[in-house]
C-alpha cells in the first residue's frame, strides 16, 4: 500500500496539535491507580484494635484463673469446716466423760465393798453406815462433775414462777406468799449453762 505525502503531513500535524496537559493528566491518573505500599489510617486502627483485644483476652484469662483459685479455696475451706464440725459433734461429750470417769471408779469400788450379810441374815450396822457414806461421796462426786460441765439443778423455792424453767403441777393457798410464787419442788429441773434441759415440776401459790 502506497502512502501519499499528503497523509504523512496530516499525521504529523495531528501529533503536534495534541494537548500536553491531557498527556500529563493521563500519566497522573495512571500513577494514582498504583497502590501505595505505606500503611493508611485504616491499617493503623486495625493494629490498635488487635492489641486491645489481646490485652482484654489476657485480662479475662487472669480473672478466670483467679476465680478458679477462689473456688478451689472455698471447697477446701468447706471440707475442713465439715470435718471440724463432725469432730466437734463426735467428741463433744469427751470432756464430760473425762469428768465422770472418777465417779464411775468410785462407784465400782463401792460395789466391790458392799457389806456381806451375817450368818443370821442381818448386816453389821457399822459396815452398812460406812458403805452408805461411800455412796454419798460418789453422789457428791457426780454433782461436782456435772457442775464443772455447766450443769445446775433447778430446785429453788420462793421465786416467781417462770414457764421457761418451771412446770406447775398444782396450786395451793399459802399465807403471806405472793400469787405465782413457787412454794414446793416436786421434781428438780436441770439446766446446762443458760439452756433448760429439764423443767422443774413445782407447786405454785394461788
Amino acid at each position: 500500500m502506497i502512502i501519499t505525502d499528503e497523509r504523512i503531513e496530516m499525521r504529523k500535524e495531528n501529533s503536534m496539535n495534541d494537548d500536553p496537559n491531557e498527556l500529563n493528566n493521563t500519566e497522573a491518573a495512571g500513577q494514582d491507580d498504583v497502590p501505595s505500599s505505606r500503611p493508611g489510617p485504616e491499617q493503623g486502627c486495625d493494629c490498635v484494635q488487635i492489641d486491645e483485644v489481646s490485652q482484654l483476652e489476657a485480662r479475662c484469662q487472669e480473672y478466670l484463673e483467679g476465680w478458679k483459685r477462689a473456688v478451689a479455696d472455698y471447697a477446701n475451706l468447706k471440707r475442713e469446716s465439715e470435718r471440724r464440725e463432725a469432730d466437734l459433734t463426735k467428741y463433744a461429750v469427751g470432756e464430760l466423760v473425762r469428768k465422770l470417769l472418777p465417779v464411775v471408779d468410785s462407784w465400782d469400788k463401792a460395789e466391790a465393798h458392799r457389806p456381806a450379810p451375817r450368818e443370821d441374815g442381818g448386816f453389821d450396822a457399822t459396815a452398812v453406815t460406812q458403805w452408805m457414806d461411800g455412796l454419798t461421796h460418789v453422789r457428791n462426786q457426780l454433782h461436782a462433775a456435772l457442775e464443772k460441765a455447766g450443769v445446775t439443778v433447778i430446785a429453788e423455792t420462793g421465786v416467781p414462777f417462770d414457764p421457761n424453767m418451771h412446770e406447775a403441777l398444782m396450786t395451793e393457798k399459802a399465807e403471806g406468799v405472793a400469787s405465782g410464787t413457787v412454794t414446793k419442788i416436786l421434781d428438780p429441773g436441770v439446766r446446762l449453762h443458760d439452756r433448760v434441759l429439764k423443767a422443774a415440776k413445782v407447786t405454785v401459790a394461788e
